[in-house]
């Protein structure tokens, strides 16, 4: 079991970064010439992914081991997709991978301007968020 200083702790960086990453998705998605931008893509990519790292966070702080006996088919279903926090896990390394592409479309942007202007379209933009 987690400490209850630990837990609250826990649950105020779950709640700052969903609240914080969920208004981020609504401001980008509220302004036309926001929504078209391709970097802003990366961008709300990036904000779902640390709102799913923020909600993982929360609930596997919530929904603990109790340590108890495990008999059944769904428990060890439970022990195994919930317990080791894969859910959590996974979204922290997509979160890491959509950072690592987010930067490379920066360089892009800045060492080759020509090239990020005529060479990259909706569809690598799209390519990518799907790969991450």
């Amino acid at each position: 079991k987690t400490a209850p200083v630990m837990r609250n702790i826990i649950f105020t960086i779950g709640g700052v970064g969903l609240v914080g990453n969920v208004f981020v998705v609504i401001v980008i998605l509220s302004g036309t010439k926001m929504r078209k931008q391709l970097t802003n893509t990366y961008i709300i990519n990036q904000s779902v992914m640390d709102t799913l790292v923020s909600l993982f966070l929360i609930l596997t702080t919530v929904f603990e081991d109790d340590s108890s006996k495990f008999n059944t088919f769904l428990d060890e279903m439970f022990c195994k997709f919930w317990l080791t926090k894969m859910w959590l896990w996974s979204a922290i390394v997509s979160s890491t991978y959509n950072l690592l592409a987010l930067t490379m479309e920066r360089y892009l942007a800045v060492v080759h301007p020509i090239w990020h202007k005529t060479g990259l379209n909706k569809i690598g933009v799209a390519s990518s968020v799907i790969i991450v």
